[in-house]
């Protein structure tokens, strides 16, 4: 099978190595000067591997190499029936693409086992972030986690495991019960003015404003705050500038910190959505 993988960042291009070790016949166009091969990489391959997520921005196909730059479009008009394609996160405008044109597709990242293991590994890179940050001793610091879905939960798994008091504030009464049942303490989501001042880390994975600007300027001049989610985010990272409090965004971190074992879960999601569809012998 001839794969060609496309744009992304250290897990695309750690991705090629693992498919080469397995015999397959492997082209990648992740650098700038790769990009002029495209056409011609997309007529003979059989599978296009996308990367996670496929765009930021809806037209060119997501790359940590900024002069890097694939048109999304021009990637779907090289495709048809014949070829398979791999993606992060499909927008429906994009499905509804190439559902039109017949072309076979799959979203790794609506497999089930593919988002636990990427939970994990963002919430080992989110500590490894917020180490990197602090020059102090963690053990009995408070940590704030906002949102209990997979990354919530990871999250707060690996702080506590390494000595910091995790609290955790989430929307639905599951997710409460569940994170008071694991030994957090629990917090409403809606009410974070009265507590906000006493956390030296805030981690959060709800993709919505949790924090007013009030609260922004309530926490501690210290504290660290970690955006693990998407957009919209947590809150403004304005609000934090103008109060002088530390902001750090952190997108794709499993591609900035653990690429060969995020690169791994991709390859096994592909992989096992190879074996189903008989893709194999058929793409």
């Amino acid at each position: 099978m001839r794969i060609l993988i496309l744009g992304g960042d250290e897990r695309q291009r750690k991705l090629k190595g693992i498919f080469a070790s397995e015999d397959y016949d492997v082209q990648c166009i992740t650098e700038p000067d790769q990009v002029d091969l495209l056409d011609s990489a997309l007529l003979k391959a059989q599978a296009i591997l996308l990367p996670l997520p496929v765009s930021r921005d809806g037209k060119l196909v997501y790359s940590d190499r900024s002069e890097l730059q694939i048109p999304l479009s021009r990637v779907i008009d090289g495709l048809d029936e014949s070829k398979m394609l791999f993606a992060g996160i499909i927008r429906d405008d994009l499905k509804v693409r190439l559902i039109e044109r017949n072309i076979p597709y799959f979203d790794y990242y609506t497999d089930e086992a593919f988002k636990s293991r990427n939970a994990f590994l963002t919430a080992q890179c989110a500590l490894r972030l917020m180490l990197s940050e602090t020059d102090e001793y963690i053990v009995g610091k408070r940590a704030l986690v906002t949102g209990f879905g997979r990354v919530g939960k990871a999250t707060a798994g690996i702080l506590g495991r390494v000595g910091l008091e995790v609290y955790v504030a989430a929307r639905s009464e599951e997710q409460k019960a569940t994170a008071y049942a694991l030994g957090y303490k629990v917090l409403d989501i809606y009410d974070m003015e009265s507590v906000i001042r006493i956390f030296d880390f805030v981690f959060n994975t709800v993709p919505f404003h949790v924090f007013s600007e009030r609260e922004v300027g309530l926490m501690k001049d210290t504290a660290l705050y970690i955006e693990l989610a998407s957009k919209p985010y947590g809150t403004r990272p304005e609000h934090f500038e103008k109060h002088n409090k530390r902001y750090l965004p952190a997108p794709s971190l499993p591609g900035r910190y653990c690429s060969t074992s995020a690169a791994e879960a991709i390859y096994r999601s592909i992989k096992n959505r190879l074996f189903e569809t008989g893709g194999e012998e058929n793409v």
